[in-house]
């Protein structure tokens, strides 16, 4: 595993960096962490930076379980997210592919795979500055799922 959450508040912006192996258990749990940041209910934006997985041991239903989570709070909220799911391993492609659909069958979230961070500010219309304060980011503090800095 680990993911590492930090919520850049300048932008509205929930980064989460995943490395190693990780399973439907683990995005589900490290949703949970993130609804309980503080600052967590101003964010608009979610860039889940998928390039340094080793692995994502999960199956199509247990994605499926996790995007019903995350459609099910989304539908309650006045603007909903906006996530942009970052890879370049076409290997991953078709469970991801079908997590975004199913994300974004709600009508109400959007929900959009791309093989770069560039792309996906692009595609969020957030300014290509945000990669510097995403790296300054991972530099610094941050914070895990299970709640350490």
């Amino acid at each position: 595993m680990p993911i590492i959450s930090k919520i850049m508040h300048e932008h509205r912006l929930l980064y989460m960096d995943h490395s190693g192996v990780i399973t439907a258990t683990d995005v589900a749990d490290n949703y949970h962490q993130f609804r309980k940041m503080p600052g967590a209910h101003h964010v608009r934006f979610v860039l889940a930076d998928l390039r340094h997985l080793e692995g994502l041991r999960a199956y199509f239903d247990g994605m499926t379980s996790v995007a019903h989570i995350i459609v099910a709070d989304g539908e309650e909220m006045e603007e909903p997210w906006e996530i942009a799911l970052v890879s370049d391993d076409t290997g991953q492609y078709p469970l991801l592919l079908d997590y975004a659909s199913q994300v974004r069958r709600s009508g109400k979230l959007r929900c959009e795979v791309l093989p770069t961070l560039e792309r996906a500010l692009d595609w969020m219309g957030l300014a290509q500055d945000v990669l510097h304060d995403i790296e300054t980011a991972k530099s610094g503090t941050v914070q895990s799922i299970d709640g350490t800095t």
